[in-house]
């Protein structure tokens, strides 16, 4: 559900309380003004409104504890904005004091959360907008719990659609793709660690695997710093015990060949010290028998 604030178009913006009078005022007012101009619609509060509209937002507004919900919102500009734009503006945060959430008004605001927290998460996920995201996920979150499971859908469709693409990129073998470096960020990971695992565990625990995969990708290529990079990102998320014993072996597996591949580059370093060191005493052996027989032909 769409939230609008009919506290902005009626002028009532910052008013703790609004009485039954205020409202008779405020619809006389704007009655008012369809007469006095002439016309079938009127400008307020930034959208343009017919005869309809008005009666429509007071009939809406003569519920008092309606009315009384709305100014509660409009007492937190933070969650008036979320409610009405379904975005969380950058370093802030809800304001709402306790005291005045009631049952009744959880009850009143969870369709209009519900739907703004859903476009949210998935917005700042997308755009991997880490400080929002987790203000969202570990804020208050004021809906009934039929809403509040109903808020992860749209972020639990995009993940799927994401693990998709990384397992099609890992089929594919586009590992060197800007496309696998958006998919396997650590931004990524820090935003999966805090999803609540009762929704998102079996899709987080899949989201390591196709991590893995591509570590293996990157590993075989050569890139065996990316890839070990890649398998701590793994390492990090809450898996279930048996992902997190193949993330731990494959890793093993990928320490020990680079233990094997060290141990061979030495060896061969060493051999082709010892050839160096060899040629040199050759060539001052050369050098000085040279010497020595122009010394004697003098």
């Amino acid at each position: 559900m769409q939230y609008f604030s009919p506290l902005s178009i009626l002028n009532f913006e910052g008013l703790s309380e609004i009485t039954p009078k205020d409202l008779r005022l405020a619809k006389h007012k704007m009655m008012a003004e369809f007469e006095l101009n002439g016309t079938s619609t009127i400008q307020a509060g930034g959208k343009e409104l017919t005869r309809n509209d008005v009666l429509k937002i007071f009939d809406l507004l003569e519920q008092t504890t309606d009315l009384s919900f709305h100014v509660i919102v409009a007492s937190d500009p933070v969650l008036l904005h979320f409610l009405e734009r379904h975005e969380l503006q950058p370093g802030k945060q809800f304001g709402l004091i306790d005291e005045k959430i009631s049952p009744e008004f959880i009850e009143w605001i969870s369709p209009y959360f519900r739907d703004a927290f859903n476009q949210a998460v998935v917005y700042n996920f997308r755009n991997q907008f880490n400080n929002e995201f987790l203000t969202l996920v570990s804020g208050p979150k004021w809906m009934t719990d039929n809403d509040a499971w109903a808020a992860w859908s749209g972020l639990e469709h995009y993940l799927h659609l994401l693990i998709r693409k990384l397992e099609e990129n890992n089929t594919q073998k586009y590992h060197y793709s800007g496309e696998a470096s958006k998919l396997t960020s650590f931004q990524i990971t820090e935003m999966l660690k805090v999803l609540p695992t009762e929704r998102f565990s079996s899709i987080i625990n899949k989201y390591a695997f196709e991590l893995m995969q591509f570590a293996i990708l990157v590993f075989n290529a050569n890139m065996r710093e990316w890839a070990m990079q890649m398998m701590q990102y793994a390492k990090s998320l809450p898996v279930d015990e048996d992902t997190l014993l193949a993330l731990v072996a494959k890793e093993k597996e990928m320490r020990d060949i680079l233990s094997r591949k060290e141990k061979v580059e030495n060896k061969q370093s060493n051999s082709n010290t010892w050839v160096i060191v060899r040629i040199a005493f050759i060539l001052i052996y050369v050098i000085s028998r040279f010497a020595t027989c122009n010394s004697l032909h003098s």
